[in-house]
């Protein structure tokens, strides 16, 4: 099964009150995945603003759909 790495244009925060007295704000990090097809910068598999593949294997590996680099 491939998994779709994040995308760093879609990382978004969110604030809240820290649980102990005195700790302030905490800044929740959320990270979110490639939406793929609906962004400008997908094309056959790859992501043409960070230059990189967005679907990978759970080993690691590259997808073997996606072993070719377009230019």
């Amino acid at each position: 099964m491939d998994k779709i790495k994040y995308c760093p244009d879609l990382t978004t925060y969110s604030e809240r009150q820290g649980y102990s007295i005195g700790s302030g704000m905490i800044k929740e990090i959320h990270l979110n995945e490639c939406i793929k097809e609906k962004c400008a910068a997908y094309r056959d598999g790859i992501c043409e603003k960070y230059g990189n593949f967005v679907e990978v294997k759970e080993d690691g590996q590259i997808s073997k759909n996606n072993k070719t680099r377009c230019s």
